[in-house]
């Protein structure tokens, strides 16, 4: 076993000592408490074990069950991955998160949520199945605000601005109504919330109870191309770069960039009928890495796809679509599985959960990451 590394941040002195002295530290169940990937195209479990008992707080993440339903962020500053956690009972909603010493911590949330952000301090869940909910949670107090809360079919529960920050029209307002349900959000690098709802109209969160029609420069156009002639359907949203966004489609993708600049990349035809992508992440060089793909039991193959920078989308091998059986450490099964949703850490290494086989997986991508065109 490689000496660990990872520190607990209320035992600085004492991880130092341990990680580096010889002081092996191992999980109840004998495993490695803080696993991670030591060469590229190598996955690790840093959380999750599908036959375990359930999650319990202080317990070492990679010994414990971890039901999901999506959604996933990154506290860069205090190296903890968040998740959405179903404890199994309807009036306990809760944030799990795994820390540097690889143990699970939990946070009581409003509501139960299927999306996930994390900014400054605060976590950011959202639910859009039956409705549209947004809530704000400091990790520190617990202090909680609501900032959307609408029921599917209501007429009312959400103000609506216009572009410039006046009041829409009630025809507007009604006409909105029909696509909240399905929105997915972000909360970008300056600390705003931006929701996209289901024909991929962007909303920023001025307010509670209050959304702000956001149009970048080229937008219209670009949703145009990436929606191909349908609503947009959007299936994720992330922030890019500095202060950019990529919002992810059924039959496209548009992304604003940091200067304003907005540009869209369509599906091809053949892929439209297919589950769609339900992750995205940018690999660093302004490469987007698409995950997901995958609908048991109507479609199983891994379907892993990279969009460059010119808008060339590129299919992937990297491997076939696996069970969630014994773990062997290969691609197999972040390419394979059921994405809640994958982030890119610091070091270049990325995070993804996978919502079917109960896991989180920390990884680090092939060299000379490319795939052949996708037609």
């Amino acid at each position: 076993m490689r000496c660990l590394r990872s520190i607990a941040a209320t035992t600085v002195a004492a991880s130092l000592l341990a990680a580096c002295g010889g002081g092996h530290k191992k999980s109840e169940l004998g495993h490695e408490p803080t696993p991670r990937p030591t060469r590229p195209g190598q996955v690790v479990v840093i959380g999750g074990d599908p036959d375990a008992a359930g999650a319990r707080s202080g317990a070492y993440a990679v010994d414990v069950r971890l039901p999901s339903n999506g959604g996933l962020a990154y506290d860069a500053a205090k190296h903890i991955v968040y998740f959405n956690l179903l404890s199994g009972r309807p009036d306990d909603a809760l944030v799990g998160g795994i820390g540097p010493d690889g143990r699970l911590v939990t946070r009581v949330v409003p509501a139960q949520a299927d999306q996930l952000a994390f900014h400054g301090g605060d976590l950011w869940p959202m639910s859009s199945h039956d409705g549209l909910r947004l809530d704000r949670v400091n990790t520190e107090t617990g202090q909680a605000r609501t900032y959307l809360k609408w029921q599917a079919g209501a007429r009312d529960g959400i103000r609506v601005r216009d572009v410039s920050g006046g009041t829409t029209s009630a025809d507007e307002a009604d006409r909105l109504a029909r696509y909240w349900q399905g929105s997915v959000f972000t909360v970008l690098n300056d600390g705003r919330a931006v929701v996209a709802n289901r024909r991929g109209e962007l909303f920023l969160v001025p307010a509670e109870g209050t959304l702000q029609a956001w149009a970048p420069k080229g937008f219209a156009d670009a949703l145009t191309k990436a929606s191909g002639g349908a609503d947009f359907g959007p299936t994720a949203v992330t922030a890019d770069g500095l202060h950019g966004l990529v919002v992810l489609g059924r039959r496209g993708l548009i992304r604003v960039s940091d200067d304003g600049v907005t540009s869209a990349v369509a599906f091809p035809k053949s892929v439209w009928s297919l589950p769609p992508w339900t992750a995205v992440t940018d690999i660093g060089d302004g490469t987007l890495l698409l995950l997901g793909g995958i609908k048991a039991p109507e479609f199983m193959q891994a379907r892993p796809v990279l969009v460059r920078p010119d808008g060339a989308l590129e299919s992937l091998k990297l491997g076939g679509y696996t069970s969630c059986g014994r773990f062997d450490g290969s691609m197999n099964y972040v390419a394979g599985g059921n994405p809640g949703g994958i982030v890119r850490l610091a070091d270049g290494t990325f995070v993804a959960s996978d919502i079917d086989c109960r896991r989180i997986y920390r990884f680090r991508l092939p060299e000379g990451l490319s795939g052949t065109p996708l037609r």
